[in-house]
């Protein structure tokens, strides 16, 4: 499988490059309304706005680097609230390599009762540790599932 691999401060992340649409330099944002900080915005990607996500600031509390190698990844995924194929935008540092990867996690993150559900498996390669990032709860936590009260 063809993982795109990117930086979140020094630790390594990826995300299935199936998902993946196009990566594109940082543009305008639009800032939402008492949004959580890491809502970056919502920008017009070819004539459909498409909310962008700051993966520093999710999982680091502090935003992107602004440098060249800081990338907006335009995904795609099947919203089963909407019944349609949505696009978002995570935000990362240094996405600039793929990775191809076959086989099984190395760790599975369900040891850890308190790892976000967006976090997933940890693989390795030569460089060391990689984690996956869970595309489709990452889009649920934009969509207010994880942020609800329990009960509603």
């Amino acid at each position: 499988m063809l993982m795109l691999l990117f930086y979140i401060g020094k630790e390594r992340y990826c995300v299935g490059a199936e998902r993946v649409v196009e990566i594109i330099p940082m543009v305008a944002l639009r800032k939402v309304a008492q949004a959580p900080e890491w809502v970056a915005g919502l920008f017009n990607y070819r004539g459909t706005i498409v909310p962008a996500i700051d993966l520093c600031c999710l999982l680091q509390k502090r935003p992107c680097a602004a440098a060249l190698s800081t990338r907006m990844i335009v995904v795609n995924y099947w919203d089963e609230v909407s019944g349609s194929e949505q696009l978002f935008a995570p935000i990362a540092e240094r996405v600039t390599e793929t990775l191809s990867w076959e086989g099984t996690a190395d760790v599975s993150m369900a040891m850890s009762l308190d790892t976000p559900p967006y976090l997933g498996e940890i693989i390795t390669d030569a460089q060391g540790m990689i984690q996956i990032l869970r595309l489709e709860e990452l889009w649920g936590i934009y969509r207010g599932k994880y942020l609800l009260p329990k009960g509603e």
